[in-house]
């Protein structure tokens, strides 16, 4: 029994020593800018040497997200055109892919082209979201980067969209669809317009076999996203 205690006592301070060795091997922000070596390097080689300490668990991520921010900003400030910026910005995340997400500096770049590039500064709203949705898909930005900026842009297009406004429910949803379709939003950023659309048409109606007959039809239309808020609030979580 005594063995048992003293092996399970020693066990417990080898795990201790072991967890304060890990402790003082993590580096946090302050203690690598002191470092003389380090503050030799351009930015570029910064991002390197911070993103192989991250991939090596040597430092946390978070520590260096305001610092990382800064850097990518110096490499990109230079750069002469707003598609120049973001084609190094796609750059970085791809060689440093263990560095913090800067959904913030996304947002500015994604702003910049949209109103400084020669041929998105004079697209009309509907292109503007297409080429924000290239963005995206030629991976120069994130979806969490562009997310609030399409979805924004959607809003507005459909606030300023007489003909849009004046459309039956059903068709209101099909125009949506049509977007996604034409790859000018993604399914994600249409999905909550016409979950809305759907949701108070088949709600609007009086009694529950009108709601059934309303919900079928468009079940078939609204797409994955919309059709399972649908089927959730008026079949399977149905009083």
């Amino acid at each position: 029994m005594k063995k048992l205690i003293l092996c399970a006592m020693m066990g417990l301070v080898l795990s201790l020593g072991a967890n304060q060795v890990v402790a003082a091997d993590k580096i946090d922000a302050k203690t690598l800018l002191a470092d003389a070596a380090f503050k030799g390097k351009t930015a570029d080689q910064k991002l390197a040497h911070i993103n192989q300490l991250i991939m090596e668990k040597k430092a946390k991520s978070y520590d260096f997200s305001d610092y990382s921010f800064r850097l990518v900003a110096e490499i990109l400030a230079p750069l002469g055109t707003p598609m120049e910026r973001l084609t190094k910005f796609a750059e970085i995340n791809t060689k440093y892919s263990k560095l913090p997400s800067m959904y913030a500096l996304e947002n500015i770049l994604i702003v910049d082209y949209l109103t400084k590039d020669p041929t998105a500064s004079q697209a009309d709203l509907k292109t503007k979201l297409k080429l924000v949705h290239d963005l995206k898909e030629t991976k120069k930005v994130s979806w969490p980067g562009m997310a609030d900026i399409s979805t924004g842009m959607l809003a507005y297009l459909l606030v300023t969209d007489p003909e849009f406004n004046s459309k039956s429910a059903a068709d209101k949803v099909m125009y949506l669809r049509t977007l996604e379709n034409s790859n000018t939003v993604t399914k994600m950023t249409s999905a909550p317009f016409i979950k809305g659309v759907a949701m108070l048409e088949v709600a609007g109606k009086k009694d529950d076999a009108a709601k059934k007959s309303e919900l079928m039809k468009f079940l078939s239309s609204v797409g994955f996203f919309a059709e399972s808020t649908l089927k959730k609030g008026f079949v399977e979580l149905a009083p």
